[in-house]
């Protein structure tokens, strides 16, 4: 278990798109959560290959990695909050929302 926990820190998850330029996404997410000191955890939909101005391409994380990812964080750091970003398919918002729903 992270110490954080112990500390009384907020952790916050973000469930989104990876952002290889940082301006939006979990990069972005991440960089939020440290500006207001809550512990940032991430939970990635989709790997986008993007600039400042523009999305190049997007390819959606397969539905049982979300799981995976989901189950680590949830057996390991609890979320206090959960922010959702990108969710690039239907199959991955069934999949959050299914965890929301009877986790939340």
């Amino acid at each position: 278990m992270i110490d954080i926990q112990h500390k009384k820190i907020p952790i916050v998850w973000t469930i989104a798109a990876s952002d290889c330029c940082a301006g939006t996404g979990i990069q972005s997410d991440l960089l939020t959560f440290h500006d207001f000191n809550v512990y940032g955890c991430s939970v990635i939909t989709a790997l986008n290959a993007q600039t400042s101005f523009a999305l190049g391409s997007s390819m959606a994380t397969q539905r049982k990695s979300v799981i995976a990812q989901i189950n680590a964080l949830d057996s390991d750091v609890p979320a206090t909050a959960i922010k959702v970003g990108m969710l690039p398919n239907a199959e991955l918002v069934e999949t959050v929302a299914s965890y929301l729903v009877e986790d939340y």
